[in-house]
């Protein structure tokens, strides 16, 4: 996904929310909270990508998961989020990490 559209659709997540709390619709911001505490790991844009588009998710991989595991999950919807490129040290600790859960 290019950055102008996961900017318009992070906007429009952002929008939607607004809108739901000016209407009075709590249960939204409610839903945002709980998806923020837990994907606690992943961008603010990313989480407001994963909450607009699956608010029921709950788990979060990345394409080289999806891909490892596609045999196994046929028919499952891929959705879209944000994956910025990292180098260096911060690249190999996020590695780290994903190879140890």
């Amino acid at each position: 996904m290019k950055l102008e559209e996961v900017n318009k659709r992070t906007k429009e997540a952002v929008d939607f929310l607004v809108a739901a709390l000016e209407s009075g619709h709590s249960e939204v911001l409610t839903a945002y909270l709980g998806a923020m505490a837990k994907f606690h790991t992943y961008s603010f844009g990313n989480i407001m990508l994963i909450a607009r588009q699956k608010p029921d998710a709950t788990n979060v991989a990345g394409l080289r998961t999806w891909n490892s595991l596609a045999a196994s999950l046929s028919g499952e919807k891929k959705e879209s989020s944000f994956s910025p490129r990292l180098v260096g040290d911060e690249a190999r600790r996020i590695q780290q990490r994903t190879n140890e859960g």
